[in-house]
């Protein structure tokens, strides 16, 4: 792996300069990161979100008439 201008091995071995406590901060500031990609990736595009509304659109008759989807809705406000 190849980061920037340091080798995988390169920045492991940096990391032994720091103390634990600045290690461990690291660590959460790259997970912070990673999380965030994450996020933002899983986040539909506004193609997607327009594909989503169409076909929520085009099926919306069926799940508020066919008796096959809406059997459950009797139990809507029922808590267990």
């Amino acid at each position: 792996m190849h980061t920037g201008n340091m080798t995988h091995s390169e920045l492991l071995a940096s990391l032994t300069h720091l103390t634990v406590d600045e290690r461990l901060a690291l660590i959460e500031e790259a997970l912070r990161t990673v999380r965030t990609d994450l996020a933002r990736k899983a986040e539909p595009t506004d193609e997607r979100r327009g594909q989503l509304a169409a076909a929520a659109g085009a099926l919306a008759d069926d799940y508020e008439h066919d008796a096959e989807l809406t059997a459950f809705t009797i139990l809507d406000g029922i808590d267990a």
